[in-house]
């Protein structure tokens, strides 16, 4: 039985370490440590065991387990990291003031008298308001 924990471990460490997507990692997982998968099913059989094989494989069995969890993890942040890796160049600075949105526009009409103005003012001609 510690053969075929081995045989599993040596098996599913090659697999991760050749898979190039988060897919292909996860079926991995699955069909390793789901609740059908190869070492799910070696777990279930340690109860026929006697009771001191049982204490020995049980305790590598838990082992190899937590190992390819981790295995299992690992790559799943790489392969995240060099996707977030482009939006590294984009971070946001929250520190830094904001950009002033400037809140609406004149006035059409607005518009037109200041452009007269300035066109009459070009010809030598002065704005006078009318104080009543």
């Amino acid at each position: 039985m510690l053969n075929e924990l081995e045989k599993i471990r040596n098996e599913t460490v090659i697999s991760i370490s050749q898979a190039s997507t988060e897919k292909a990692i996860s079926e991995i997982r699955v069909k390793v440590l789901g609740k059908k998968g190869s070492l799910t099913q070696l777990l279930k059989r340690l109860g026929t065991l006697p009771e001191a094989d049982r204490r020995e494989i049980g305790k590598r069995a838990n082992q190899v387990k937590e190992d390819l969890e981790e295995r299992s993890k690992r790559p799943f942040y790489k392969l995240r990291k060099a996707k977030e890796g482009g939006l590294e160049r984009e971070k946001i600075d929250v520190t830094l003031p904001g950009r002033r949105i400037p809140i609406g526009k004149r006035h059409p009409l607005t518009q037109i008298l200041d452009e007269i103005i300035d066109i009459f003012s070009r010809l030598g001609f002065e704005v006078v308001e009318d104080q009543k």
